[in-house]
């Protein structure tokens, strides 16, 4: 049970990466043809990709990765904030996610500088969570902006899988270290369903990027 965990685990890994790595060449080759929302999702997405990409080799390679981790937390912040400050326009709201943001950032330098030890030894925990949580109100508050009629849903894939991704992992990565502890078979569980939860991220992130460039091939 435990060997064909530990198979699978790989395999997704290796799906996900390719897959993501798809989606960076995609969002790469189209940059001229997107629009200027989707034009700075896909200035950050190549380089979270790569720091993921990295963090993963070094791991396969038994290097220790957690310091990785951390760049990626704060590439993450700036990615995930940019896209929403575009997407909400030039209104209070994106000041409002600045804002955020900026509180958010302050926070967490203010941890890596009092616990600096402790911070970069850890993997998730609750910076991890506090960033997370942000990105989930920022799906969370623009649907409930359009319902309103405040603004069209645009790009309603990208914020479902923003969505769905952050929320459920969040709380995978607030309990990391605890996971690190567990036995192998149920933490292989735990980390096979964050890879599936960031495949399904991929995707739905795909399946919006196709229909922008592709609007008369719609897969959905």
């Amino acid at each position: 049970m435990q060997n064909t965990l530990f198979g699978l685990y790989h395999f997704l890994t290796y799906l996900d990466i390719a897959l993501y790595f798809f989606l960076t060449i995609i969002l790469l080759k189209n940059y001229g043809k997107l629009p200027d929302t989707l034009k700075v999702f896909s200035i950050f997405e190549p380089l979270v990709f790569v720091v993921g990409a990295v963090s993963l080799i070094m791991g396969k390679l038994s290097i220790p990765n957690t310091q990785i981790f951390h760049i990626f937390l704060f590439v993450q912040l700036i990615w995930i904030t940019s896209y929403y400050f575009k997407l909400f326009g030039n209104n209070q709201i994106s000041y409002v996610i600045i804002v955020s943001a900026v509180i958010a950032t302050a926070y967490l330098v203010s941890q890596y500088l009092i616990h600096w030890n402790n911070m970069i030894a850890q993997l998730g925990g609750l910076l991890y969570f506090i960033t997370n949580l942000l990105f989930v109100g920022y799906a969370v508050f623009f649907y409930l902006y359009s319902i309103v009629g405040k603004e069209k849903v645009r790009f309603p894939l990208i914020n479902a899988a923003i969505l769905i991704y952050f929320s459920g992992s969040s709380v995978i990565f607030l309990f990391g270290d605890y996971l690190a502890k567990m036995d192998l078979a149920p933490q292989m569980v735990v980390w096979i369903l964050n890879v599936l939860l960031h495949i399904i991220f991929v995707l739905l992130i795909f399946v919006d990027i196709w229909k922008t460039l592709y609007p008369a091939k719609r897969i959905l």
